[in-house]
C-alpha cells in the first residue's frame, strides 16, 4: 500500500499534468498550428502518467532508456540504402510520440 508521502507526490504529479494540459506548452507543432500538447486527450496522458507512477525506479529507468534508444540513429553500415539512412537520421532529429511531433517541453 502506498504511504502518504508517495500519495501526495502522485497527487501533485497529476495536478501538474492537468494544469499543463489545460495551459498547453506554447509551441505550434500540433495540427493547424496548435500546441502539440493539444494532440492528446487528458485521459490518454493521465493513463500513461498513472502507468509510470506504478513502476519502480528501476523499471521506469528501463522505459526511459528504451525510449532514448528508439531514437538513436542507425549506423550507416546497418542500413541497406541511403533512403533508410536518411529515415533513421530524420527520426532522430524529431521528438515523436505515437507519430505526433512534440516540442521539447512535452518530451
Amino acid at each position: 500500500m502506498a504511504d502518504l508521502g508517495e500519495q501526495a507526490f502522485n497527487d501533485q504529479a497529476v495536478q501538474k499534468v492537468v494544469k499543463f494540459m489545460s495551459d498547453g506548452c506554447g509551441c505550434a507543432l500540433g495540427a493547424k498550428g496548435s500546441p502539440c500538447s493539444k494532440q492528446f486527450s487528458n485521459d490518454t496522458v493521465l493513463f500513461n502518467l498513472n502507468n509510470c507512477l506504478e513502476l519502480s525506479s528501476g523499471e521506469l529507468d528501463l522505459v526511459i532508456l528504451a525510449s532514448i534508444q528508439a531514437f538513436i540513429p542507425v549506423p550507416r553500415k546497418l542500413v541497406r540504402n541511403e533512403t533508410e539512412a536518411h529515415d533513421a537520421v530524420s527520426s532522430f532529429n524529431q521528438n515523436l510520440f505515437a507519430r505526433t511531433c512534440l516540442c521539447f517541453s512535452m518530451a
